[in-house]
């Protein structure tokens, strides 16, 4: 009865640990407008890491088009804290502006779409 409970005592951390090295890789971010607008509501709702490079082509109070020359994107930058966009506002992403964007995927209302966490212009 010991030699079991001390077996038991020893192999669980070694379990722990050959489960814990098996941990799942990082997801490499999307680059494309197109990997994001083919993902199910569901894919979209687990918070895709993106990094997209692209340019403004319409651009409202809340939100901007970003077009990466192939596709374009809702972008609602009233999520973002002026801090995160280095200072950019609304009116700083006109029309034409060549933008790099970092930040998730979403369900969108209608689409997918890219939630920022920064905005570099």
């Amino acid at each position: 009865m010991i030699r079991r409970n001390i077996a038991r005592v020893v192999s669980l951390p070694l379990a722990c640990w050959l489960v814990g090295s098996g941990a799942a890789e990082p997801t490499p971010p999307l680059t494309r407008v197109a990997e994001i607008r083919q993902l199910s509501r569901d894919e979209a709702a687990k918070a895709l890491p993106v990094r997209l490079s692209g340019v403004a082509i319409w651009t409202g109070f809340s939100a901007v088009v970003v077009d990466d020359g192939e596709q374009s994107i809702w972008v609602p930058i009233d999520r973002i804290t002026k801090a995160a966009a280095g200072g950019l506002r609304p009116e700083d992403c006109e029309p034409g502006s060549h933008l790099e964007i970092e930040g998730v995927t979403d369900p969108g209302g209608y689409a997918p779409v890219l939630v920022p966490s920064s905005i570099r212009r």
